[in-house]
């Protein structure tokens, strides 16, 4: 175990750096940064000036291994619209961006573990075919058109929740739910597919025919056995509900790092936008090797040396 561990904090290491190198270059595709920072009567020589104070003018490589150098200090530069350190703008908002993934991956479990397994267990019934139309709308539906639909019913018309913001628990119900939403079709329908072929395991046959209670059967022997195809999914599916909530955070309006980092790539500002890509791929990362952890502790029959 500790030696599959620590190969696989090598491989997130190897991973982020990758992923830093990328964003570095892709955000230099984007034009002179200049262009944005100073006026457009600014003279030639004038940019030119910035570029030398900058080092804007150096060979990307050499600007690379600056950036990298400083960001092995935990320096990651400072914005250059608000004057601050880039790595502190990301963890202000990196509380709201965490609470919103997590509590929409709780809604999405919620939903789709119960409801698929119910339909695995009454298959071919009224409730398999509802949670199949369930499924199929969850994934046809826009997620910005869903966001867009409850604000519409549940803060205008009823007045139940607000429109958008951050700051109470009532400020999360919708973007959580929206969230919740997109994720849930794919876990409910591998949750059900899982459980159809759990169920039709010997070990199963041999429970029932032990005397044991269908209870029992269900969530000692079958879903636990099905959860193992569930968690790896879940891992995977972390990094679209991370790119989902840039969506979610501009409907609602709720300050998080994806919107920040929409708005960061809008205006050029590429300290920003490096910090935030990067701990965005860490975060998932780290998911899934939570994931992977988490899957050996179900099945003891996996060995990663």
């Amino acid at each position: 175990m500790r030696t599959y561990l620590i190969r696989r904090l090598l491989q997130a290491l190897l991973v982020c750096w990758g992923i830093s190198l990328i964003t570095f270059m892709m955000l230099w595709l984007k034009g002179d940064p200049t262009l944005l920072l100073l006026p457009i009567e600014a003279t030639e020589q004038e940019r030119q000036d910035m570029r030398q104070a900058m080092g804007f003018d150096d060979p990307l490589i050499v600007q690379y291994g600056r950036f990298m150098k400083r960001a092995v200090q935990g320096d990651f530069g400072r914005s250059f619209f608000i004057d601050e350190p880039a790595l502190n703008l990301i963890l202000e908002r990196m509380p709201a961006t965490l609470q919103l993934a997590l509590a929409g991956l709780g809604i999405s479990l919620i939903l789709a573990i119960p409801l698929g397994a119910l339909s695995a267990i009454k298959r071919g019934s009224l409730l398999d075919n509802a949670v199949t139309v369930f499924a199929l709308m969850g994934q046809a539906l826009p997620i910005f058109w869903l966001g867009i639909m409850l604000i519409i019913v549940f803060a205008v018309y009823l007045h139940v929740v607000p429109v958008s913001g951050y700051g109470t628990p009532r400020h999360l119900i919708l973007p959580a739910v929206t969230l919740g939403w997109y994720l849930a079709p794919v876990t409910m329908r591998l949750t059900r597919s899982g459980m159809l072929d759990v169920l039709k395991q010997d070990y199963i046959r041999t429970a029932r025919s032990k005397g044991l209670r269908e209870q029992r059967v269900i969530f000692k022997h079958a879903l636990k056995n099905a959860s193992i195809s569930i968690i790896t999914v879940v891992g995977l599916q972390f990094g679209q509900l991370m790119s989902g909530s840039v969506i979610t955070e501009t409907v609602f309006a709720w300050p998080g790092v994806a919107s920040l980092a929409v708005t960061s790539i809008r205006n050029s500002d590429f300290p920003v936008v490096q910090t935030a890509v990067v701990f965005l791929a860490l975060i998932i990362v780290l998911a899934n090797l939570c994931a992977d952890l988490l899957i050996g502790f179900l099945d003891p029959r996996i060995r990663y040396e």
